[in-house]
């Protein structure tokens, strides 16, 4: 009979514990996920791993998601998908996602939406998922930041204006973005969505009451 087997229930019962808390980090699941599977906390499936790395179980190597992975599934997100769902489906924890998008200082759609009239909120969806889709054709052309300005013949500030503030471009700045990329209005804003809210009327200089 092995030890385990004539060990207290207790014992044995921590020993379960080890043993499953072991088969799903080996499947990657995520810490989190594993303490609600186990129903235990965060702190106690850390201590395990301690533990069982200590006895020489190996680490997994941790993936870090890359910036074009990120976009991506925030420019799903912003067009209804689930980051929860959109982060799964790559093998990531959803709360990592929203860790990297707040890094990168991506909107959240609450955020869009938070103290703004609804033509205010979903013209700053309309321009995130422009930028979006700037950042998507600027990496997959190979360009930083710096030369896709250069070959817009827009400023740096002028990038960065738009992407922390989600201002309605002008059309030109879109045109010499489309020059900067080598590509067409088309495939740039080609599927974007187009705008339903009513903007607020702004009452006339003098107009009665």
């Amino acid at each position: 009979m092995s030890a385990l087997a004539t060990a207290p229930a207790e014992q044995r019962t921590q020993a379960d514990r080890a043993a499953a808390v072991a088969q799903l980090y080996m499947q990657k699941t995520p810490r989190a996920e594993i303490a609600q599977a186990l129903d235990v906390s965060r702190a106690q499936v850390d201590k395990l791993l301690s533990e069982l790395f200590a006895e020489g179980m190996p680490q997994l190597m941790r993936r870090s998601m890359t910036d074009a992975q990120v976009r991506a599934i925030h420019t799903a997100y912003l067009r209804g998908g689930s980051i929860d769902e959109l982060a799964a489906a790559i093998g990531f924890h959803g709360s990592a996602v929203r860790r990297q998008m707040r890094k990168k200082k991506l909107p959240l759609r609450r955020e869009l939406a938070a103290g703004k009239t609804p033509a205010h909120a979903e013209q700053q969806l309309i321009t995130a998922l422009l930028m979006a889709r700037v950042h998507e054709l600027r990496q997959a052309r190979g360009l930083t930041v710096e030369q896709l300005a250069h070959e817009s013949d827009l400023t740096m500030s002028t990038l960065q204006y738009l992407d922390g503030t989600l201002r309605d471009p002008r059309l030109s700045t879109v045109l010499r973005l489309c020059r900067g990329l080598g590509t067409t209005a088309a495939e740039l804003a080609g599927d974007l969505p187009l705008p339903v809210e009513r903007r607020p009327r702004l009452a006339r200089a003098g107009a009665s009451g």
